[in-house]
């Protein structure tokens, strides 16, 4: 008899799906690097190029993505897709380098609490010294406020995949107002001022077209996150064509908050000047843009500011440990894990091993230390790109391969668009 294959519940709507991929996308860097990635960039306009091309270039590997997972709807989104395209060794290599690249952000996430509590509560987490990693104190009081959080979001998505994608969305509703109030505090407090915007570009002699670049390269890291809807894709309680419209309006509304956040932080005081601000003891301040916020709103705004970056966190954290746990949970059902990853709760539906797993593991990340983490990160978000490059070459391969395969709808220009995406994410 054969085997009995393992399904997950079809609970999650598109509003859930979409809010796991606007909240992945959006960390907390997108609320602590708008100073330091205008000078990267050389000037504001670059950045703002940047992000606006750099989104623009994702949706083509958004629209890869959004047929296969059309033709395709099943957990682990891209194993599945490079199986199709280029066999087991290329499937379990993809399941690998995204498994790392999630990992690390959840991790990432978890580590980026204690810094955001080290702006808003100096010296109140960073008790109980432990050793020094590559230069960053451990602390227990930090290491034992990220475990709290880590252990909260791994019983909520314990719970369900419904329960998680509702906070999902509640979350991001709020990281949006967030973001709104802060952007119409600055202006309607009148502490707006375009001139603060100049130079443009050219600063610290960096080209337009070398700051455009710098900003560009990014892009691949800072739209992570629309990926995870793949990997909840046996979970939709609506037909999977959708997904196409929620890639694209996910990275859409990615760009903007990115492009107005760091509009913020420089239009308040001249963008050089944000760089060299002081905090009340002479010190230099670390957090640009609670710092732009609190001139222009005074608390109330760095309060707004720090619930967006709260929810960043969180959504990242939540939406991450939940897609993390599907993947898993594909690569067992396709024998590349122990079958026991692959179990499903009997009473909640969801990949009980598999969440066990991304738990212990987080777990063991505020212990690292935060500079530690950030390399791992930078080398899981490598394994995302090349997971990016994979499913857009499995996109033009099936095409080729299989030209009679039933099609859940056509794409115009396949080649152009399968192309672009191949050179976008290997490049």
């Amino acid at each position: 008899m054969a085997e009995k294959r393992t399904k997950l519940k079809k609970s999650m709507g598109p509003g859930s799906i979409w809010a796991v991929a606007v909240g992945s996308i959006i960390g907390w860097g997108c609320f602590i690097q708008g100073g330091l990635w205008t000078q990267r960039a050389g000037g504001p306009l670059p950045l703002f190029l940047g992000f606006l091309v750099g989104g623009l270039l994702m949706i083509v590997v958004g629209y890869s993505y959004s047929y296969m997972i059309a033709k395709f709807p099943v957990a682990g989104g891209e194993v599945a897709y490079a199986y199709k395209g280029f066999g087991r060794t290329a499937s379990y290599i993809c399941g690998w380098m995204l498994s790392l690249g999630y990992l690390s952000i959840v991790a990432l996430n978890a580590t980026a609490l204690p810094v955001l509590a080290s702006y808003l509560f100096p010296g109140v987490f960073n008790r109980g010294y432990l050793y020094t990693i590559a230069g960053y104190d451990v602390y227990m009081g930090e290491v034992a406020l990220s475990l709290f959080f880590i252990v909260l979001f791994g019983i909520m998505n314990y719970r369900g995949a419904k329960s998680v994608g509702n906070l999902q969305l509640a979350m991001v509703l709020i990281m949006c107002a967030a973001v709104a109030v802060s952007v119409a505090g600055t202006v309607l407090t009148g502490s707006f001022d375009a001139a603060n915007l100049a130079p443009a570009y050219g600063a610290g002699g960096k080209s337009f077209g070398g700051g455009f670049v710098s900003i560009l390269a990014l892009a691949p890291f800072l739209y992570v996150g629309f990926d995870c809807i793949p990997q909840a894709a046996e979970e939709y309680d609506f037909p999977p064509q959708k997904c196409k419209k929620l890639i694209i309006s996910a990275l859409i509304v990615g760009a903007l908050i990115y492009g107005a956040m760091a509009l913020v932080t420089d239009s308040v005081l001249p963008w050089q000047q944000v760089l060299t601000m002081k905090d009340a003891s002479g010190a230099p301040v670390k957090w640009h843009t609670g710092a732009v916020l609190d001139l222009a709103m005074g608390r109330l705004g760095v309060g707004f500011v720090a619930i967006a970056v709260c929810m960043g966190i969180f959504t990242g954290m939540n939406g991450f440990f939940m897609t993390s746990s599907r993947l898993l949970f594909g690569m067992a059902r396709a024998k590349m894990l122990p079958s026991a990853f692959g179990k499903i709760h009997p009473k909640h539906k969801t990949p009980i091993n598999a969440r066990i797993l991304i738990g212990v593991l987080t777990m063991l990340a505020p212990f690292a230390g935060r500079v530690m983490m950030v390399w791992i990160c930078d080398a899981g978000n490598f394994g995302c790109c090349m997971a990016y490059c994979m499913v857009s070459l499995s996109f033009l391969i099936l095409r080729k391969k299989e030209p009679d395969m039933p099609r859940p709808y056509k794409v115009k220009h396949y080649k152009f668009v399968g192309t672009m995406a191949v050179l976008m994410s290997g490049f």
